[in-house]
């Protein structure tokens, strides 16, 4: 007779149903805890593609803000230092159209920052020069920051996000 066979005849009925019992435990266990460590694994593999997903959406989100910026070239570069606009106090009403239209891309910038697909750090270092030479522009700074405020609140909130230290919005 086999070694099975005379353990289920010396074993009770009772004790065959604590032996099921203990056995369908280990495999509950055994289960759970296969079930957890594929959920973590899981879990970690999702969060690895999110942040590629997040990544490549921030990049996707640099090269259209750099694209919007190159429509606006000849603003950019009117406002730096020793451009045709750095100083000027009254300018056309083409240019005000112009740097108007140049300020909106940067409250647009400030909905992508604030909906993270730009980082606040990758935009000052890389866009920040532009923001405070056109905050820099005398009719800028007087007649849309100061007088007209209210109009300008997106950029205003960025540029004070950016330049806690050099706040015009206060």
């Amino acid at each position: 007779m086999g070694l099975t066979r005379r353990l289920v005849l010396i074993m009770s009925m009772e004790d065959l149903e604590r032996l099921a019992v203990i056995f369908g435990s280990v495999a509950t266990g055994v289960g759970v805890l296969v079930a957890v460590v594929f959920g973590v694994v899981q879990a970690r593999s999702a969060s690895k593609d999110l942040r590629r997903s997040r990544h490549s959406t921030q990049l996707q989100a640099l090269v259209a803000f750099d694209q919007l910026l190159e429509n606006y070239h000849h603003v950019h570069t009117a406002v730096r230092p020793g451009g045709e606009l750095e100083e000027k106090c009254n300018p056309s009403h083409q240019e005000k159209v112009d740097l108007e239209r140049y300020m909106g891309l940067f409250e647009r910038a400030k909905i992508f920052i604030d909906d993270g697909y730009l980082s606040p750090d990758h935009f000052r270092s890389l866009y920040g020069y532009r923001m405070r030479n056109l905050v820099k522009q005398p009719w800028v700074a007087e007649e849309k920051l100061r007088k007209r405020a209210g109009g300008w609140t997106y950029f205003i909130e960025l540029h004070d996000s950016l330049y806690p230290n050099k706040a015009i919005g206060r």
